[in-house]
């Protein structure tokens, strides 16, 4: 977040206290790190469909909520899928 945040602010695309702001808001935030390399063989046997985060959504044994309805119909994956209107 922080090298995104540095990039656009480099390349003017964004102001420097909005990217400050932003970082602050974003390490406030209580977010929760899962390590990927339990996630492997399920992330490897998923590529050709969905991306990691659906492996993750899996082990999590949550509902995956998406815009993308292809997603949606994407064979392989266990967790319920939910689209939302974009």
């Amino acid at each position: 977040m922080a090298q995104t945040l540095r990039r656009l602010v480099s390349a003017g695309r964004l102001q420097a206290r909005v990217g400050e702001h932003l970082l602050l808001e974003w390490s406030a935030l209580t977010l929760v790190r899962h390590p990927a390399h339990p996630l492997l063989p399920r992330i490897w046997a998923l590529r050709k469909n969905v991306s990691a985060y659906d492996a993750l959504t899996e082990a999590l044994g949550c509902a995956l909520l998406t815009a993308d309805a292809r997603l949606a119909r994407a064979p392989g994956t266990t967790c319920p899928v939910t689209v939302v209107a974009s």
